[in-house]
């Protein structure tokens, strides 16, 4: 199976934050979450009374106990990185059935006070929570617009079939190949919100309590399935912390405040430690590749815009798309054979994050276009600077081929000043 091992000072070198900056503000449940359905990603359509066994069948990761709480922070617009583990083979604690699952659904909770809700969540093999300088390996972002609110909770799943299924490594991903062990915070993956609602009213994730002695980390999933307590489990790997990042500095850290429950399964609970509700769908008895770049660069103050890959990448087109830039302006993207940081570069803010070998980056100058929606996307091979024959620009020059590995980021403008994307290097 590949992996990415990323052996660079800049991420060895890393700054860890005092746990726990902020806290969450806990907020009751507006009633009992309502089944809003099954939302189909690949058609933007619903099914109001499918069974969730139509998915998986298995579940993977199991957040789900809930604790009568929604939580809210001034997040509206900012992604908030909730963090589990999914266990590998090696996983001496649990030894999950793969070393890496796709996942085909999910389902979540949340309630708010608007009249609906967008959602946009994103998923990383590899992430350290509350830490700036990690490498982390986003593997798929899902939109889900104009979801219900109408001042009540409600509970939906996600079915991600039809070509938007995606790939989670266990035990930490690529970033953190194999089980490192708990003490290091190595083996996390990481799943992301960020929302909107067109007033900016309280809305917020049901928070799920994680309850080890009356629900067992791991419990209602294919490697572990006893389910000791009826009213939901606890998920493996919580850490009482989520990450919140603005795209303005480093990583902001909340956390839920501890966790103390003496009243039994499902009974009240004194404080929120946990997570936020999440089931990951997954069939089990069969593993995945996964995605074949990881992200790094992305936590400089002036970064600006997030770069990714479709994850089948070869034979097909590699096209690489950045979102979260600024409308109005152009872009286009830069290739080179190493990773290095060069600070507000002449008549740049940010970090350019590229190296290359004599004589230098490459730059796709002829493909240079228009940010549409804040999004600029353009293939690497085909468009004006490959001149469709398959070939790279000069420099580095030559054709992509299978086995490559190469580093790309965005450039783009803004306010009068040069800006840089976050970073991929690319395992093709």
């Amino acid at each position: 199976m590949r992996s990415l091992a990323l052996h660079s000072a800049l991420l060895l070198t890393l700054a860890h934050f005092a746990a726990a900056q902020d806290r969450i503000e806990p907020r009751r449940l507006l009633g009992a979450p309502r089944d809003a359905g099954v939302y189909h990603v690949a058609t933007g359509t619903w099914s109001r009374s499918q069974s969730t066994a139509q998915l998986g069948p298995d579940v993977i990761y199991n957040a789900t106990l809930s604790t009568g709480y929604f939580g809210v922070g001034s997040w509206e617009g900012d992604e908030v990185i909730d963090e589990g583990i999914l266990p590998g083979t090696t996983n001496p604690t649990f030894g999950g059935p793969q070393d890496a699952y796709e996942i085909d659904g999910f389902q979540f909770s949340y309630c708010s006070m608007s009249s609906f809700v967008d959602f946009e969540f994103t998923f990383y093999d590899s992430f350290q929570s509350c830490t700036a300088n990690a490498c982390s390996n986003l593997v798929s972002t899902v939109a889900l617009p104009s979801l219900p609110a109408s001042s009540a909770c409600w509970t939906v799943t996600v079915d991600l079939s039809g070509g938007n299924a995606f790939c989670l490594e266990a035990d930490g991903g690529p970033c953190n190949p194999g089980y490192q062990g708990p003490a290091t915070n190595l083996d996390h993956f990481g799943w992301g919100f960020r929302f909107t609602t067109p007033d900016g009213a309280y809305t917020g994730p049901v928070i799920a309590g994680a309850d080890p002695t009356w629900s067992p980390e791991g419990e209602g999933t294919c490697y572990l399935p006893t389910l000791n307590c009826p009213a939901g489990a606890t998920a493996n790997g919580a850490l009482d912390q989520v990450t919140v990042d603005t795209g303005a500095g480093p990583p902001g850290c909340y956390y839920f405040g501890g966790y103390s429950n003496p009243n039994g399964c499902g009974g009240g609970m004194h404080g929120l430690f946990a997570q936020f509700e999440m089931l990951l769908l997954t069939d089990c008895t069969q593993t995945c590749s996964s995605a074949p770049y990881t992200t790094y660069c992305d936590t400089g103050p002036n970064q600006l815009g997030s770069l990714s890959i479709n994850t089948n990448v070869l034979p097909q087109l590699p096209v690489l798309t950045t979102t979260n830039l600024s409308g109005g302006q152009f872009a286009y993207h830069l290739i080179g054979n190493g990773m290095g940081v060069l600070t507000d570069p002449p008549g740049a803010l940010g970090d350019m994050c590229l190296v290359g070998s004599s004589p230098g980056i490459g730059r796709y100058v002829a493909d240079v276009g228009p940010v549409i929606g804040g999004t600029y996307s353009t293939d690497l091979i085909n468009g004006s600077t490959g001149a469709g024959s398959g070939q790279l620009p000069n420099p580095p020059g030559g054709a992509l081929l299978f086995g490559d590995r190469w580093h790309f980021q965005t450039w783009t403008r803004i306010a009068g000043s040069s800006r840089f994307s976050d970073a991929i290097v690319v395992q093709f």
